[in-house]
């Protein structure tokens, strides 16, 4: 876990972790940012720094990233995109009838 701190107090973080049974994938489980202060790049400053750990771990990397499909979720998945994430795969009805699961991941390495 990763934290960004703004005038003392907690303003975004992201929790993430090496996948079981994998060499160089990883995780993000979660990432958030204080919603006052979105916009202001701290999501992309908390998303390298998981990938410069992660990279640095074994060279290289492939994050994976799971969340909604519902047009709510369209904000959290133009900010994976924007971060250099792809959309590999979705799972129709996953989470109840019209909330799919969408798969993104991006493989990086150190060179």
């Amino acid at each position: 876990m990763r934290l960004f701190f703004d005038d003392q107090k907690v303003s975004g973080f992201v929790i993430f972790g090496m996948t079981p049974m994998t060499k160089y994938a990883w995780d993000v489980y979660w990432i958030a940012v204080d919603p006052e202060l979105q916009g202001r790049g701290i999501g992309k400053l908390l998303m390298a720094q998981a990938e410069r750990e992660a990279v640095g771990q074994a060279g290289q990397a492939i994050l994976r990233i799971e969340t909604s499909g519902k047009p709510s979720y369209a904000r959290q998945r133009s900010f994976y995109e924007s971060c250099g994430f792809e959309e590999k795969g979705r799972i129709e009805d996953f989470y109840q009838l019209g909330d799919d699961l969408v798969i993104y991941a991006k493989k990086i390495s150190s060179a």
